[in-house]
């Protein structure tokens, strides 16, 4: 796979379009001081009540729209947020990162963009993934939040991702055993590796790998020409995704004037 500037902007644009669908969804349930703003490339997400680097993230940010960059932080100071800023290396300049720097900005971690060709090919497993339809929703969100280390009672408020049309929902098994979920969020010829989760017990038996396994061939199966990934540099997701096939595209940093104290989603 062959990484340009081409391939970057696709995998920027299904990570918008991926973080838009789930804020919406926020709004929808209620959560209060959710918005999203687009710059020109840049797209603003806040969520004042919700403390999480991911749902206060501007994307898009590039030299070319360095213009907007006080336009984009005065949004935020309206809304009480203090954002962090997502650039990948093909949007990265010495100007960028001089004028981010001068607003207080400083890059904290780094972030794993991955992606592949995907193909039919399912290797062997004995962890067996079903894909499960909007009305199994409950099952799924069942062993989301048992992965995530969440109550039940927090089902109640992402019943809605059912109703996402490019949302499908997979759950791994062994032995019967439902051990984890994932999804696939296909827009076009992109398709991308959504949230997943495992459950504690099951953990370490390639529950992850058959999930992406799978959504690498149902990706394949609709047409589409491009499989996103994402992780933190060096992790256990990180190493799945490459095991499974998906390649390094960029590291992103994240750009914030204050610690990154989650990341969580």
């Amino acid at each position: 796979m062959i990484v340009d500037d081409a391939l970057c902007d696709r995998i920027i644009e299904i990570e918008i379009e991926n973080l838009r669908t789930r804020m919406a969804e926020q709004a929808r349930r209620g959560t209060n001081g959710v918005a999203i703003a687009d710059f020109g490339p840049i797209t603003a997400f806040a969520a004042a009540d919700l403390p999480v680097r991911f749902f206060n993230s501007a994307l898009g940010l590039g030299d070319a729209s360095l213009a907007r960059l006080d336009e984009v932080l005065e949004w935020y100071l309206a809304r009480g947020v203090e954002p962090a800023f997502e650039v990948v290396p093909s949007r990265m300049s010495e100007r960028l990162g001089e004028d981010l720097h001068a607003r207080g900005f400083r890059m904290l971690e780094f972030h794993a963009g991955l992606a592949m060709r995907p193909n039919l090919e399912v290797p062997a497993s004995p962890i067996a993934v079903r894909e499960l339809g909007p009305e199994s929703i409950d099952r799924f969100l069942d062993v989301y939040l048992e992965g995530w280390g969440r109550g039940a009672d927090a089902k109640a408020d992402l019943r809605g991702w059912a109703d996402n049309p490019t949302w499908r929902f997979f759950l791994a098994e062994d032995e019967g055993r439902a051990v984890g979920c994932a999804i696939l969020d296909q827009r076009g010829t992109t398709a991308m590796l959504g949230s997943a989760a495992t459950v504690p017990a099951g953990r370490g038996r390639g529950a992850q790998a058959a999930l992406i396994h799978r959504r690498k061939h149902e990706a394949a199966k609709a047409g589409a020409d491009l499989l996103v990934g994402g992780a933190y540099f060096g992790t256990t997701s990180m190493r799945n995704q490459q095991r499974c096939g998906l390649e390094l595209a960029f590291t992103r940093g994240i750009w914030s004037r204050v610690p990154c104290l989650t990341a969580s989603h």
